[in-house]
Order: C-alpha cells, then structure tokens, then sequence
C-alpha cells in the first residue's frame, strides 16, 4: 500500500469546504433570483467533486473545462446593461467614421445612424456584446488546446476585444452599405 501524504489527505477536506461554499452560493443565488451566482456556484461544485474524487492530481488536469465553464454564466443585467450601452457607442461612432470613409454621408444621432434617406439603428443587439463574449470563449479554449509559448497565448487573448469590435463594426457598416446600395 503507498502511504498516504498529509497533502493527499488535505485535498478532500478543502473539496469539501469548496463543495459547501458553492452549496450557499447556489441557495443565496435563488433565494435572489441572481443567476450569475448560481451559474458560479456550478461551476464551484464541480471544482469540489474534481477536488473530492482526484485530489490534486484530478485538479491539475480538470481544471481547463471547469475554468471554461465560466463562459456559460450569464453576465449580471446591470454589467451587461452598461457594458452593451457603451459599445452600442462605439459601435455607432466607428461605423460613421467607416460609412464617411466609404464616401456616404453619415450621420450619428445618439444611436442612429443617418446615411441620406435610411436611417440604421445600432439597438442592443447590434452591440457586439454576445460577439465579445464568444470571442472571448473560443479564445481562451484555443489558449487550453495550443502548445505555444506564453507571449502567443497572451497575444491571443490580448486580440480578443480588438478583434470582436472590429467584427461588429464591419458588420454594421456592410448593413448599412447594404441599404444606400442595395
């Protein structure tokens, strides 16, 4: 029989506690109706069960897809209230600046944008927030999956936000191309 190490034994024990920590979470989470913390303490639970049944061993090579689990949490209404009203603004901005570059007469109003007789509305869900968060996704699960050195992963995920925003405002100006032209 291998002896049991006194750090072998700790494992369960903070499994346990991890287990208990996402137990609360998951009742203060309903009992508030606060979605991303159920979603959270999900993700807690199954840190705790990777913790109970692996130890440190099962930590080490779970804990990519349990970290990736995060991505299914919604955001916070607030955050992504805020959050979606100040790209719906930039969206905006960049893609006037684009349209004028394109020789088209656009006009920004608030979140509207003006291009002779058609009028483009940037809404919430031409905010790129969903695209953001996707991207954000399908970068950090490439960071799991590639054997790179640590400046290309972090160049990665650095080109996450760039990337996604850029997106979004070749998407509203090729909408808004679509209409003048088309």
């Amino acid at each position: 029989k291998p002896a049991v190490t006194p750090e072998a034994k700790a494992w369960p024990l903070v499994g346990f506690g991890v287990l208990l920590l996402a137990i609360a979470m998951r009742l203060g989470g309903s009992a508030t109706s606060f979605l991303p913390l159920e979603g959270l303490s999900f993700v807690l639970c199954l840190a705790a069960l990777t913790m109970l049944s692996g130890g440190r061993a099962g930590l080490a090579r779970f804990w990519p897809p349990v970290v990736f689990l995060v991505f299914m949490i919604p955001l916070p209404y607030e955050a992504s209230r805020l959050l979606g009203a100040e790209l719906q603004k930039v969206a905006t901005a960049a893609s006037t600046f684009l349209l004028q570059c394109f020789g088209q007469p656009a006009i920004a109003e608030g979140n509207r944008i003006l291009i002779r007789d058609v009028t483009l509305n940037v809404v919430e869900a031409c905010s790129g927030l969903r695209m953001l968060v996707t991207f954000a996704a399908f970068s950090v699960a490439a960071v799991f999956l590639m054997d790179r050195h640590w400046l290309v992963k972090a160049l990665v995920l650095g080109s996450t936000v760039p990337i996604a925003l850029l997106t979004n405002v070749l998407r509203i100006t090729a909408t808004g191309l679509a209409h003048v032209w088309l």
